[in-house]
């Protein structure tokens, strides 16, 4: 689906598939663990950043946002300040927002994550202890009272 995506992403395509193509692509990267592939697309969608049609510029600039990698900021900020479009700068202002709100929200759910591991291994640690003093406790009855009361 990514090579297809990237190839309806190039010039001489109709502009709506380059649009829905360029959307597609922010979003399939947007978990993949492979760097070099986000990284690609990170290009491909920067190149993107200089076509001629605001639309195509938008739907690129929005793909960016997406995308969830910290590393298309500098690109995004390019273009909000430096573009002579209003719309287009706009655009990457809302697209950084979105990202920086992203990636927040990304850092504080590995936040969670995080502690509900701690969380999952210090209950594994003491359902060990509590074995153990269950395994002893009914040698320690034994010992105790046994032969007394009988």
């Amino acid at each position: 689906a990514l090579a297809l995506a990237l190839a309806w992403t190039a010039d001489g395509k109709p502009r709506r598939a380059r649009i829905a193509a360029l959307g597609e692509l922010g979003a399939l990267v947007a978990r993949d663990p492979d760097e070099r592939r986000r990284g690609k697309v990170r290009q491909r969608l920067e190149q993107v950043l200089s076509d001629p049609n605001v639309r195509v510029r938008g739907a690129a600039i929005g793909a960016l946002a997406k995308t969830r990698d910290p590393a298309a900021r500098a690109a995004l900020e390019a273009v909000r300040g430096g573009s002579p479009n209003g719309i287009t700068r706009n655009d990457a202002r809302r697209a950084l927002d979105a990202l920086a709100k992203d990636l927040a929200r990304d850092a504080s759910v590995e936040s969670v994550q995080a502690a509900l591991d701690e969380a999952r291994r210090e209950r594994a640690r003491l359902e060990e202890r509590v074995r153990v003093l269950e395994a002893r406790e009914p040698a320690d009855e034994e010992g105790k009272g046994g032969g007394a009361s009988r």
